[in-house]
């Protein structure tokens, strides 16, 4: 069975491994470099001494994998494939029938509203958060606090979510009616408050707060509404209608609570997020978990076992095939501007260049790439419109239809 999980997880990624490094992942490799050499340097751009993990990640794989970047894919699925045979492991432990319980795994494997925290290297934190606090949850379960605790404390080295962990396993002992004043709650009060004053300590020097790219609102009730519309569209309301049509019952509101309670948790370190009134997919891969555990339920409780198994082939079939068509064909294009920058570089002697209509907002990715070819130097590649006119330049126009670089005379 464990097997077969780890079939799906591959064949609903496997898209991923010819991509290349995609934007933000030139410029955290570089500064997975830096990292290397001075540990310390993380705390110079907050929020990133809060990914401690991305950034062992990546600094591990390019010293044993250089600039092949088909490698570095193998670590988030191979994490991921772990959160499933966690989700599976916990849902045991809470109870549910066996059958339920790997159907909510397999499910979650090839589910792909979550892919980008798969299929981008820049975005693999989330799946590591995601295998932390389910390690919490299990080891919560099985009364392994002190353990519990010191996951508890990397969690907080791999996203600066992590503290909603706590109220993750706060409705966990809710759900088993274990819930109230425990003396074991107080043992994530000291790596809480350590996180806290860590975080206000570089709260003056975190773009993400300073440009209000981060900000409490009433606009985090949109995110909310638009984002669990279309984390649910349209499985679960299949489910509702079947469930309605064929067992002639709604499925009860207490269950949609519970489910409910665990989505909005889990998305909460986002909601308030300005640049966009959904939150992207990366984000939505802890609250997937919960998803995905709640429509094995409702699947389970399905009376027409034709539907049942009419509902599990359809699901898996097209998320595979949407990841393989759809989701590996955009990140391609979003990977394309540096992959192509990479081609012009090995095409010519270093000299410095000129990139006309760069695609990204941020030019320090382009001066990145040039890390990663022997002879350049990030001060030969210049961007217009972020670096002055440079007439000695060899000039590159990109060209968004035909995905690459036309050199200009």
């Amino acid at each position: 069975m464990a097997l077969f999980l780890a079939t799906l997880c591959i064949v609903a990624y496997a898209p991923s491994f010819n991509n290349g490094f995609i934007a933000d992942d030139f410029h955290n490799l570089v500064s997975a470099a830096k990292f290397r050499a001075d540990p310390s340097y993380l705390f110079s751009i907050p929020p990133q001494n809060f990914r401690v993990t991305t950034f062992v990640m990546l600094a591990s794989g390019e010293s044993l994998f250089g600039d092949r970047a088909a490698f570095y894919y193998i670590f988030p699925l191979f994490i991921h494939f772990l959160n499933c045979l966690l989700l599976w492991k916990l849902m045991l432990l809470l109870g549910r029938p066996p059958s339920e319980c790997f159907l909510a795994a397999c499910l979650f494997s090839v589910f792909q509203a979550p892919q980008e925290a798969i299929m981008w290297l820049s975005a693999s934190a989330e799946v590591m958060l995601a295998f932390s606090v389910l390690a919490m949850l299990v080891l919560w379960a099985r009364d392994r606090y002190l353990l519990c605790a010191l996951i508890y404390c990397v969690a907080l080295v791999t996203k600066e979510s992590a503290p909603v962990a706590i109220p993750l396993i706060l409705l966990m002992d809710w759900f088993r009616n274990r819930i109230g004043m425990r003396r074991e709650y107080l043992l994530f009060v000291p790596p809480t408050l350590a996180f806290a004053a860590v975080f206000i300590w570089v709260s003056s020097n975190n773009p993400m707060i300073q440009a209000h790219i981060y900000e409490f609102g009433s606009h985090a009730i949109e995110v909310l509404l638009r984002s669990l519309h279309r984390l649910i569209w349209p499985w679960i309301y299949i489910l509702v209608i079947a469930n309605r049509w064929i067992a002639g019952r709604w499925i009860p509101l207490s269950a949609f609570m519970r489910a409910l309670s665990f989505l909005v948790v889990a998305m909460l370190p986002y909601l308030f997020l300005t640049y966009d009134n959904h939150l992207p997919s990366r984000h939505v891969y802890m609250a997937s978990i919960g998803l995905m555990a709640f429509m094995a339920w409702a699947v389970a409780r399905t009376p027409s076992r034709l539907f049942r198994q009419a509902f599990i082939i359809t699901f898996i079939v097209f998320n595979i095939c949407y990841l393989w068509i759809r989701k590996d064909a955009q990140f391609e294009e979003r990977a394309a501007p540096t992959t192509a920058l990479l081609a012009v570089l090995d095409s010519i002697s270093p000299a410095p260049i000129m990139i006309i209509d760069f695609s990204y907002p941020y030019p320090i990715i382009a001066k990145c790439v040039a890390h990663f070819r022997q002879g350049w130097t990030p001060d030969m590649i210049r961007v217009q419109g972020a670096d002055p006119p440079c007439e000695t330049c060899i000039h590159f126009r990109w060209d968004p239809e035909l995905q690459q670089y036309h050199r200009l005379e």
